[in-house]
């Protein structure tokens, strides 16, 4: 688990990286900080269009993916 600060700086890079041409994997991004999620767990970024996104991450607390979308729900 990252630090912090660089936790916090990879959340940041996560989001601007994506949110210029997607607000919803930015989104997505925030429910997925707000649930705990390590940012180094990142496994996938899914968008199909701009106004729905997905994102995978690996916890390791449960040993499983947990899918976030953009509304805020744990798919």
């Amino acid at each position: 688990m990252p630090t912090t600060d660089s936790a916090d700086r990879q959340w940041r890079d996560l989001k601007e990286a994506f949110a210029w041409f997607n607000p919803a994997v930015a989104s997505a991004f925030r429910h997925a900080r707000a649930a705990g999620m390590d940012p180094d767990g990142l496994s996938s970024v899914n968008y199909p269009n701009r106004a729905t996104a997905y994102v995978a991450f690996f916890s390791p607390a449960t040993g499983r993916l947990r899918l976030f979308n953009a509304a805020g729900e744990e798919a």
